[in-house]
């Protein structure tokens, strides 16, 4: 009987060792997963917050870039940087300029000038679709492009030293508008496109400001000035040749001397820029070599004209 009690109670403490190890067991398997969903559940909170973080950064930087108007060179360092981005129109070519940034043709005008090995690049966003009859070559975004081109060539830079093209862009318009679209980098020269700019330099018609017999150098004239120079310094043995023009009003007589008097105010401008008096040659033509009607005020506004030729 003893022996029976004592198996008894050694079978009831073995049962109650194992159904303590099974709780302890089941006590740390239920913590430990607990630890494990809190752990899971904080990583992906912190992930979550990082994504919300990353998103407002970024959104902040498209935001940051739309709003500064910035001029880059080739390899994306900033050159110039202005209060305010252009802005491009939902189905238009036309591009908005605001006047905080204006100065923006200053800039591009003087780095062009004093950098020759330089040239700008400009190119437009277009959307899927804005395109001429079907044809995504004859897109908006080349056309923006050019629409600014337009304008510097205007304000006097050259226009063989502005390169445009149109890129298509996912974006939105806001009301219509869109706040960017034009980039705008400076690049070296090609070898092609340097042959192109002497050319120009080489056989050029001026219209500047013309008061009687006083010429006023204006911001073409000055682009001009910079390109002769840097195109002599290359090509030691040309020399320049300036032919002065009028319309047809007034003495003939006179007209010829008007004429070489604007010439000999082209050479003089020349000269104080740094242009060998040596190089240069000056003509006048007077009235008796017209290229347009001189009975309309048109014509005659071609006709009072400086031609530079370089051989």
């Amino acid at each position: 009987m003893q022996l029976f009690n004592f198996l008894y109670m050694k079978n009831f403490i073995i049962s109650l060792l194992i159904f303590i190890l099974w709780a302890f067991l089941g006590m740390w398997w239920y913590y430990s997963c607990s630890i494990c969903n809190i752990q899971h559940q904080t990583t992906y909170e912190t992930q979550k917050k990082e994504h919300i973080v990353n998103d407002i950064t970024e959104k902040k930087a498209v935001e940051t870039n739309n709003k500064f108007l910035t001029i880059n060179n080739d390899s994306g360092s900033e050159i110039f940087k202005f209060p305010d981005h252009l802005t491009i129109y939902r189905g238009a070519d036309s591009v908005h300029i605001p006047m905080t940034s204006m100065s923006y043709k200053d800039s591009i005008f003087n780095y062009l000038n004093n950098n020759q090995n330089k040239q700008l690049q400009l190119v437009g966003w277009y959307k899927k679709g804005e395109w001429k009859n079907n044809n995504d070559k004859l897109n908006l975004g080349f056309d923006r492009a050019n629409y600014i081109k337009n304008m510097l060539v205007e304000f006097g830079i050259n226009a063989d030293k502005i390169n445009v093209k149109g890129v298509q862009h996912d974006y939105d318009y806001t009301a219509g508008t869109y706040n960017g679209g034009i980039e705008l980098y400076f690049k070296e020269i090609s070898k092609t496109k340097a042959l192109e700019i002497d050319n120009g330099v080489t056989n050029i018609t001026l219209y500047t400001k013309f008061n009687s017999r006083e010429f006023i150098p204006d911001n073409t004239l000055l682009t001009y000035t910079y390109d002769l120079k840097n195109y002599l310094q290359k090509h030691a043995n040309k020399t320049v040749k300036i032919t002065g023009h009028t319309d047809n009003v007034g003495e003939l007589e006179d007209n010829e001397i008007i004429g070489r008097d604007r010439a000999t105010n082209v050479m003089n401008h020349f000269i104080s820029q740094g242009i060998a008096t040596t190089k240069l040659q000056v003509f006048s033509k007077g009235e008796l070599a017209p290229i347009a009607d001189n009975n309309t005020k048109e014509g005659r506004a071609k006709n009072r004209r400086i031609e530079i030729i370089v051989n």
